[in-house]
């Protein structure tokens, strides 16, 4: 707080720290010449103190990072059976960001379901570096579709995790999904766009939950996101799209016992 302090035939000092102080000698001054001086000065340290509140606020609460900034593609190699024997294919999913330090990604467990070709590992696009990816704690079958995966290199200075939710969802629940499309030819490796949709919680199950989203091949493992900005949550993983009616998801109210959100 600045302070004014006065005596016969001494200057007026009006302080705060990092502003040069002001002298104002009375000897010199009318006392209404003064005031209206000491006024003026107080009303200006006002207006700089406001501004270096309202600055403080701005640095403690920044702008939340898009959702869409959690995203990866995520392409795994399988094994599958074909006329000819057995072929090479890369199976074409999304992942989420939900932990950058440690590297944890969360998508769909049916994306690895299948034989795994050993010689090369599950990948995740970071920026236009394909980064590997190891399989952890997995749900292990398409009605506990969901896995958990970590990077090799969890260091991303690029990347904004999502922020985990645990909420049972609600019908009339409004949700976005994010996922990447795949190419249009099946096993080839072209480039993808990342989509999005917005719609509703249609119907819930003991294992699904149903929405009238739409989505394209190769949003499975995707993202199911409650809110908007700084208050939008992971809720859920894109699963499947059964017929027309929409996405179905695995809620992450299933994984609680599994997984603490970071």
């Amino acid at each position: 707080m600045s302070l004014l302090t006065r005596s016969p035939r001494q200057p007026v000092i009006i302080h705060r720290p990092g502003i040069v102080d002001l002298f104002i000698p009375t000897a010199r001054c009318k006392p209404a010449a003064v005031a209206r001086v000491a006024v003026l000065i107080i009303k200006l340290l006002a207006l700089i103190a406001a501004a270096d509140l309202f600055a403080g606020a701005s640095q403690a609460q920044p702008k939340a990072a898009p959702a869409a900034s959690a995203m990866l593609q995520i392409r795994v190699p399988l094994l599958k059976q074909g006329a000819k024997g057995s072929v090479h294919v890369w199976e074409e999913c999304s992942g989420t960001l939900v932990d950058r330090h440690r590297g944890t990604v969360l998508t769909a467990w049916h994306c690895f379901d299948g034989g795994l070709d050993l010689t090369r590992p599950p990948l995740a696009l970071i920026g236009d570096q394909w980064q590997p990816l190891r399989l952890g704690k997995v749900g292990g079958s398409m009605h506990d579709d969901w896995a958990l995966t970590f990077l090799s290199k969890p260091i991303l200075p690029s990347l904004q995790p999502l922020p985990v939710s645990f909420a049972a969802p609600a019908i009339g629940d409004a949700l976005t999904m994010l996922g990447f499309q795949s190419p249009a030819t099946e096993g080839t490796t072209g480039a993808r766009v990342l989509v999005s949709a917005t719609c509703n919680v249609t119907g819930i199950g003991p294992h699904w939950t149903q929405t009238d989203c739409r989505l394209a091949k190769g949003a499975s493992g995707g993202a199911v996101i409650s809110g908007q900005g700084v208050a939008a949550n992971l809720v859920g993983i894109v699963s499947a799209q059964r017929g027309d009616q929409g996405v179905m998801f695995i809620p992450l109210s299933k994984l609680e016992r599994y997984f603490s959100p970071p």
